[in-house]
């Protein structure tokens, strides 16, 4: 531009205006990216804005996995640094149901702690559960529960992938 000066008052007015409508693209652009997601997004799509990387209090996002069996799987890591598993699922609203640390009106967030329904749940692993049934709770209008299952329905499609199974006992020297 022949005859124009940039001044650092004119710099620091474009990257002010910038930074200000920052977050009015940022929410249009969430509104297309909730759009119909396929399968492999839906997980992505109800975690929205949380990517992986991201921190939820004190709890960082590692990976948010496809939709599996019935469930998404997130990795998370603590303060402590160890690592554990989230599954959401489709929310059973039956009373006998297993209840979920997280829990929306759609779906149930379960820590995946390898337990059978009887051992306690780690309490910072609950929290961090419905800490992330919030954001699930901000988006789950927006997304489709369609291969979703309850707790109960994925345990009796999936109980073999699911557990853990140990070989037969065998008896030496009877």
């Amino acid at each position: 531009m022949p005859g124009r000066t940039v001044s650092r008052r004119m710099i620091v007015g474009l990257l002010g205006s910038g930074v200000a409508l920052a977050p009015a693209v940022g929410h249009a652009l969430a509104g297309e990216a909730l759009a119909p997601s396929p399968e492999s997004d839906v997980g992505k799509a109800l975690l929205a804005p949380l990517a992986p990387g991201d921190t939820i209090g004190r709890w960082k996002v590692e990976a948010i996995r496809q939709l599996d069996e019935g469930a998404v799987t997130i990795a998370v890591s603590g303060g402590d640094r160890r690592s554990f598993e989230l599954e959401i699922l489709a929310r059973d609203p039956s009373p006998i149901a297993p209840r979920a640390p997280g829990e929306t009106s759609r779906f149930a967030i379960f820590v995946r702690n390898g337990g059978d329904g009887f051992v306690p749940t780690d309490e910072e692993q609950g929290l961090a559960a419905m800490a992330l049934a919030e954001i699930v709770r901000r988006n789950e209008a927006k997304v489709s529960a369609e291969g979703f299952l309850t707790h109960e329905g994925r345990f009796t499609k999936h109980r073999r992938s699911l557990v853990k199974t140990k070989g037969p006992k065998v008896r030496r020297g009877a």
